[in-house]
């Protein structure tokens, strides 16, 4: 009832993390069930909030519990670790089996700094490294709210702010939103920077207006209207749209790049998909609204948890064309 996040095994199983209860369910690479892996609690194999990644094994990064679990190909828990607090970033497991989780943001004299970790564990769990990537810096990315039930942040809308994903031999690709550009650390620590075709897009006042009040949308059940959208004045909103919203790397080495958002309004989602050095591959899927976040991952296919369907949660599954496949014969 609430997926949380989203990935693809090597295998091409596809793994939910979910919180209404809190579950890892299992999907094959058509989008067909078939099991459900832990259940709500705090003991071993059991949840809270259930981050998932997946290489050969599924991995489940729980930022409530600041833990770390592994399962076999059958479910079964491998080992418990302590794990990184607690952030609901996608995990990434990478060709060798290691862990990357993006940990809780540094903060020196109450400003947050403008790197972050993300932690490198060994594949039977243990931390083995840092890697330092570009923080969000910028502009404000949310608004505090408090009052005498709730404590809670709201997102600006169209903030500009730094992307990153893991590639699949351990190194890191970025990019700042606002920027025509992004870069690709390897493991070497060689950089590779690859421009991008952007154009920058004024937005109108009604489309500031309409985000502002899509962003406390959900919230209003809790905290009084009036209230929130006091949170963030207009002025907080930026009069330019980011080029992109998210990113994630596959198994090929390619750049998926997210590039309209719910944010955006309409209907459809538009990936730019890039091999470092040729032109952008623009693909467009009619059906998919796709939001920032963990809730998306790219293998043979592009998955999507959907949670604004009027029928209630459900899994999308876009089969990729023959073209850009990384698995021969899948």
């Amino acid at each position: 009832m609430a997926p949380r996040s989203v990935a693809v095994g090597h295998d091409g199983r596809v793994f939910v993390g979910d919180e209404e209860p809190a579950r890892v369910v299992e999907f094959d690479s058509m989008g067909r069930f078939v099991r459900q892996i832990g259940r709500e609690g705090s003991g071993p194999g059991e949840f809270r909030s259930p981050i998932v990644g997946a290489g050969r094994t599924l991995v489940v990064n729980d930022p409530q519990l600041s833990r770390l679990s592994a399962f076999d190909s059958r479910g079964a828990l491998l080992w418990t670790r302590p794990g990184a607090c607690c952030r609901g970033h996608p995990v990434h497991v990478d060709r060798r089996g290691r862990i990357f989780v993006l940990a809780a943001p540094l903060t020196i004299g109450g400003v947050v700094a403008d790197s972050e970790a993300t932690v490198v564990f060994s594949p039977d769990g243990y931390p083995t490294d840092t890697l330092w990537v570009p923080g969000l810096g910028g502009r404000a990315q949310a608004k505090s709210v408090v009052t005498e039930q709730y404590a809670f942040s709201v997102r600006v809308p169209f903030v500009s702010g730094y992307h990153h994903a893991i590639t699949d031999a351990g190194g890191v690709v970025f990019g700042e939103s606002g920027s025509p550009e992004l870069v690709e650390i390897g493991p070497d620590g060689r950089r590779r920077r690859t421009p991008m075709p952007w154009v920058s897009r004024a937005l109108t006042t009604a489309a500031r207006q309409a985000a502002r009040a899509a962003a406390v949308e959900d919230l209003v059940k809790l905290v009084d209207r009036s209230v929130l959208e006091g949170a963030i004045a207009l002025s907080d909103v930026p009069n330019r749209a980011p080029h992109f919203f998210g990113l994630r790397v596959d198994r090929c080495g390619r750049y998926w790049v997210l590039r309209t958002s719910a944010a955006m309004g309409g209907l459809g989602t538009t990936f730019d998909v890039v091999v470092p050095g040729a032109k952008p591959i623009t693909l467009q899927l009619e059906d998919l609204l796709l939001e920032p976040g963990p809730r998306w991952a790219v293998g043979d296919a592009v998955v999507a948890a959907i949670v604004d369907d009027p029928d209630g949660p459900s899994l999308a599954v876009y089969q990729l064309p023959r073209s850009l496949r990384c698995t021969p014969g899948h």
